[in-house]
Protein backbone atom coordinates (compact mmCIF):
# COMPACT_ATOMS: atom_id res chain seq x y z
CA UNK A 1 0.00 0.00 0.00
CA UNK A 2 1.31 3.47 -0.80
CA UNK A 3 1.93 5.81 2.08
CA UNK A 4 -0.99 8.06 2.89
CA UNK A 5 -0.40 11.77 2.37
CA UNK A 6 -2.95 14.11 3.86
CA UNK A 7 -3.17 17.85 4.11
CA UNK A 8 -4.10 20.56 6.51
CA UNK A 9 -6.96 22.98 5.90
CA UNK A 10 -4.42 25.62 4.90
CA UNK A 11 -2.99 23.23 2.30
CA UNK A 12 -6.47 22.58 0.86
CA UNK A 13 -7.14 26.28 0.51
CA UNK A 14 -3.76 27.26 -0.93
CA UNK A 15 -2.51 24.40 -3.11
CA UNK A 16 -3.57 21.89 -5.72
CA UNK A 17 -1.59 19.13 -3.97
CA UNK A 18 -3.81 16.03 -3.77
CA UNK A 19 -5.50 14.62 -0.68
CA UNK A 20 -5.57 10.88 -0.04
CA UNK A 21 -7.76 8.67 2.13
CA UNK A 22 -6.78 5.15 3.20
CA UNK A 23 -9.54 2.57 2.85
CA UNK A 24 -9.95 -0.94 4.25
CA UNK A 25 -11.81 -3.53 2.16
CA UNK A 26 -11.83 -7.33 2.17
CA UNK A 27 -9.08 -8.47 -0.22
CA UNK A 28 -11.50 -10.84 -1.98
CA UNK A 29 -13.81 -8.04 -3.16
CA UNK A 30 -13.33 -6.58 -6.64
CA UNK A 31 -14.11 -2.99 -7.55
CA UNK A 32 -17.18 -4.08 -9.50
CA UNK A 33 -18.39 -6.10 -6.53
CA UNK A 34 -17.75 -3.17 -4.23
CA UNK A 35 -19.97 -0.91 -6.32
CA UNK A 36 -22.72 -3.54 -6.26
CA UNK A 37 -22.44 -3.87 -2.50
CA UNK A 38 -22.60 -0.10 -2.02
CA UNK A 39 -25.73 0.00 -4.19
CA UNK A 40 -27.25 -2.56 -1.81
CA UNK A 41 -26.44 -0.53 1.28
CA UNK A 42 -22.74 -1.14 2.02
CA UNK A 43 -20.94 1.85 3.52
CA UNK A 44 -17.51 3.27 4.25
CA UNK A 45 -17.31 4.32 7.89
CA UNK A 46 -14.60 6.05 9.94
CA UNK A 47 -14.30 5.53 13.70
CA UNK A 48 -12.73 7.80 16.30
CA UNK A 49 -10.21 6.73 18.90
CA UNK A 50 -8.17 8.34 21.69
CA UNK A 51 -4.67 7.52 22.92
CA UNK A 52 -3.02 9.31 25.85
CA UNK A 53 0.66 9.04 26.74
CA UNK A 54 1.45 9.38 30.45
CA UNK A 55 -0.43 12.49 31.62
CA UNK A 56 0.84 15.24 29.33
CA UNK A 57 0.12 14.14 25.74
CA UNK A 58 -3.06 13.00 24.07
CA UNK A 59 -3.91 12.04 20.51
CA UNK A 60 -7.23 11.33 18.90
CA UNK A 61 -7.61 10.21 15.36
CA UNK A 62 -10.09 8.91 12.84
CA UNK A 63 -9.59 5.39 11.54
CA UNK A 64 -9.18 4.63 7.83
CA UNK A 65 -12.45 4.43 5.92
CA UNK A 66 -13.60 0.85 6.55
CA UNK A 67 -16.09 -0.87 4.26
CA UNK A 68 -18.97 -2.44 6.19
CA UNK A 69 -22.04 -4.25 4.88
CA UNK A 70 -24.24 -4.53 7.96
CA UNK A 71 -24.81 -3.39 11.52
CA UNK A 72 -22.88 -6.32 12.98
CA UNK A 73 -19.73 -5.29 11.12
CA UNK A 74 -20.13 -1.70 12.31
CA UNK A 75 -20.39 -2.96 15.89
CA UNK A 76 -17.30 -5.14 15.40
CA UNK A 77 -15.12 -2.25 14.22
CA UNK A 78 -16.61 0.18 16.73
CA UNK A 79 -15.70 -2.29 19.48
CA UNK A 80 -12.10 -2.48 18.24
CA UNK A 81 -11.55 1.28 18.28
CA UNK A 82 -13.48 1.69 21.51
CA UNK A 83 -11.18 -0.86 23.09
CA UNK A 84 -8.17 1.25 22.06
CA UNK A 85 -9.75 4.30 23.63
CA UNK A 86 -10.81 2.36 26.72
CA UNK A 87 -7.30 1.04 27.34
CA UNK A 88 -5.23 4.08 26.37
CA UNK A 89 -7.46 7.14 26.27
CA UNK A 90 -8.00 8.02 29.93
CA UNK A 91 -4.47 8.94 30.99
CA UNK A 92 -4.41 12.61 30.05
CA UNK A 93 -5.15 15.42 32.48
CA UNK A 94 -7.61 17.06 32.56
CA UNK A 95 -9.69 16.02 29.52
CA UNK A 96 -8.61 12.47 28.78
CA UNK A 97 -11.74 10.90 30.32
CA UNK A 98 -14.04 13.37 28.57
CA UNK A 99 -12.48 12.80 25.13
CA UNK A 100 -12.45 9.04 25.66
CA UNK A 101 -16.15 9.03 26.48
CA UNK A 102 -16.78 11.19 23.41
CA UNK A 103 -14.99 8.65 21.18
CA UNK A 104 -16.96 5.78 22.69
CA UNK A 105 -20.27 7.53 22.11
CA UNK A 106 -19.33 8.60 18.58
CA UNK A 107 -18.55 5.02 17.58
CA UNK A 108 -21.58 3.56 19.31
CA UNK A 109 -23.71 5.88 17.17
CA UNK A 110 -22.22 4.30 14.04
CA UNK A 111 -19.13 6.41 13.32
CA UNK A 112 -18.79 8.80 10.39
CA UNK A 113 -20.27 7.73 7.03
CA UNK A 114 -17.92 8.81 4.18
CA UNK A 115 -19.34 6.53 1.48
CA UNK A 116 -20.32 9.31 -0.91
CA UNK A 117 -16.83 10.82 -0.97
CA UNK A 118 -15.08 7.47 -1.38
CA UNK A 119 -17.30 6.35 -4.26
CA UNK A 120 -17.12 9.78 -5.88
CA UNK A 121 -13.32 9.47 -6.15
CA UNK A 122 -12.56 5.75 -6.36
CA UNK A 123 -10.85 4.35 -9.46
CA UNK A 124 -8.91 1.18 -10.34
CA UNK A 125 -5.57 2.54 -9.09
CA UNK A 126 -6.94 3.91 -5.84
CA UNK A 127 -8.85 0.69 -5.23
CA UNK A 128 -5.72 -1.42 -5.85
CA UNK A 129 -3.61 0.80 -3.55
CA UNK A 130 -6.39 1.01 -0.96
CA UNK A 131 -5.60 4.71 -1.00
CA UNK A 132 -8.14 7.01 -2.63
CA UNK A 133 -7.06 10.27 -4.22
CA UNK A 134 -9.67 12.92 -3.52
CA UNK A 135 -10.45 15.06 -6.54
CA UNK A 136 -13.79 16.10 -5.05
CA UNK A 137 -14.98 15.97 -1.48
CA UNK A 138 -18.19 16.70 0.39
CA UNK A 139 -17.13 15.55 3.88
CA UNK A 140 -14.13 17.36 5.37
CA UNK A 141 -15.31 18.05 8.88
CA UNK A 142 -16.96 16.51 11.91
CA UNK A 143 -18.76 18.43 14.61
CA UNK A 144 -16.79 19.27 17.77
CA UNK A 145 -17.32 16.95 20.69
CA UNK A 146 -19.43 18.05 23.64
CA UNK A 147 -16.49 19.19 25.76
CA UNK A 148 -14.79 21.27 23.08
CA UNK A 149 -18.10 22.81 22.11
CA UNK A 150 -18.74 23.80 25.70
CA UNK A 151 -15.35 25.54 25.83
CA UNK A 152 -15.90 27.38 22.55
CA UNK A 153 -19.27 28.69 23.70
CA UNK A 154 -17.88 29.61 27.09
CA UNK A 155 -15.06 31.86 25.89
CA UNK A 156 -15.50 33.03 22.29
CA UNK A 157 -18.86 34.88 22.42
CA UNK A 158 -17.74 36.55 25.65
CA UNK A 159 -14.41 37.58 24.13
CA UNK A 160 -16.12 39.34 21.23
CA UNK A 161 -19.26 40.48 23.03
CA UNK A 162 -18.57 44.16 22.31
CA UNK A 163 -16.57 43.73 19.11
CA UNK A 164 -18.91 43.80 16.13
CA UNK A 165 -16.07 43.62 13.63
CA UNK A 166 -16.29 39.84 13.88
CA UNK A 167 -19.39 38.56 12.11
CA UNK A 168 -19.26 34.78 12.41
CA UNK A 169 -17.30 32.02 14.16
CA UNK A 170 -17.67 28.35 13.20
CA UNK A 171 -15.92 25.39 14.87
CA UNK A 172 -15.33 21.84 13.61
CA UNK A 173 -12.81 19.00 13.58
CA UNK A 174 -10.92 18.18 10.40
CA UNK A 175 -11.11 14.46 9.59
CA UNK A 176 -8.46 14.15 6.87
CA UNK A 177 -5.14 14.65 8.63
CA UNK A 178 -1.91 12.82 9.37
CA UNK A 179 -1.26 14.90 12.47
CA UNK A 180 -1.44 12.71 15.58
CA UNK A 181 -3.21 15.54 17.34
CA UNK A 182 -6.80 16.32 16.48
CA UNK A 183 -7.01 19.30 14.13
CA UNK A 184 -9.58 21.73 15.45
CA UNK A 185 -10.74 24.19 12.83
CA UNK A 186 -12.09 27.67 13.52
CA UNK A 187 -13.73 29.58 10.68
CA UNK A 188 -13.86 33.36 11.09
CA UNK A 189 -15.73 36.01 9.10
CA UNK A 190 -14.82 39.62 9.82
CA UNK A 191 -15.36 43.11 8.48
CA UNK A 192 -11.58 43.61 8.53
CA UNK A 193 -8.51 42.60 10.53
CA UNK A 194 -8.75 38.83 10.07
CA UNK A 195 -5.20 38.16 11.38
CA UNK A 196 -5.92 40.17 14.53
CA UNK A 197 -8.94 38.00 15.27
CA UNK A 198 -6.92 34.82 14.89
CA UNK A 199 -4.63 36.01 17.68
CA UNK A 200 -7.61 37.05 19.80
CA UNK A 201 -9.19 33.61 19.37
CA UNK A 202 -5.94 31.87 20.32
CA UNK A 203 -5.65 33.99 23.47
CA UNK A 204 -9.26 33.27 24.43
CA UNK A 205 -8.90 29.51 23.86
CA UNK A 206 -5.49 29.06 25.50
CA UNK A 207 -6.75 28.76 29.12
CA UNK A 208 -9.27 26.10 28.05
CA UNK A 209 -7.02 23.98 25.82
CA UNK A 210 -3.50 24.83 27.06
CA UNK A 211 -0.83 23.49 24.70
CA UNK A 212 -2.34 20.11 23.82
CA UNK A 213 -4.75 21.34 21.13
CA UNK A 214 -3.84 22.10 17.53
CA UNK A 215 -5.93 24.82 15.86
CA UNK A 216 -6.14 25.92 12.25
CA UNK A 217 -8.11 28.92 11.05
CA UNK A 218 -10.17 29.42 7.92
CA UNK A 219 -10.88 32.87 6.49
CA UNK A 220 -14.59 32.86 5.64
CA UNK A 221 -14.12 36.17 3.81
CA UNK A 222 -11.34 35.35 1.36
CA UNK A 223 -10.85 31.59 1.53
CA UNK A 224 -12.20 28.92 -0.79
CA UNK A 225 -15.98 29.41 -0.82
CA UNK A 226 -16.66 25.67 -1.07
CA UNK A 227 -14.45 24.97 1.98
CA UNK A 228 -16.23 27.69 3.92
CA UNK A 229 -19.65 26.33 3.02
CA UNK A 230 -18.65 22.82 4.11
CA UNK A 231 -17.25 24.15 7.37
CA UNK A 232 -20.47 26.03 8.12
CA UNK A 233 -22.73 23.10 7.21
CA UNK A 234 -20.68 20.36 8.91
CA UNK A 235 -19.44 22.30 11.94
CA UNK A 236 -21.14 24.26 14.72
CA UNK A 237 -21.93 27.97 14.69
CA UNK A 238 -20.41 29.57 17.79
CA UNK A 239 -21.18 33.21 17.01
CA UNK A 240 -23.36 34.62 14.25
CA UNK A 241 -24.17 38.29 13.70
CA UNK A 242 -25.23 37.92 10.08
CA UNK A 243 -28.35 35.80 10.36
CA UNK A 244 -29.20 34.47 13.83
CA UNK A 245 -31.30 31.67 12.31
CA UNK A 246 -28.35 30.18 10.37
Amino acid sequence: MKSTEKLSICDIQNTTKPIFQEIIIDEQITLAQLKEKVAKGGRFVMFKYQISVIFAVTYWRFSPAIFVENADQIKKHAKKYNLLSWLFGWWFFPRGPFYTISCLRFNLKGGLDVTDDIMLNIDEQGFADRNIKYLKTNQLFAKPDKWDLKSYRKVLPKRFERDFGIRKIVAANYINTDSPKATRVIGIKTISGYDKYIENCKEALAPEFRNYAHFEFVDLNQGDKAIGELLISQGEIILNRENPKV
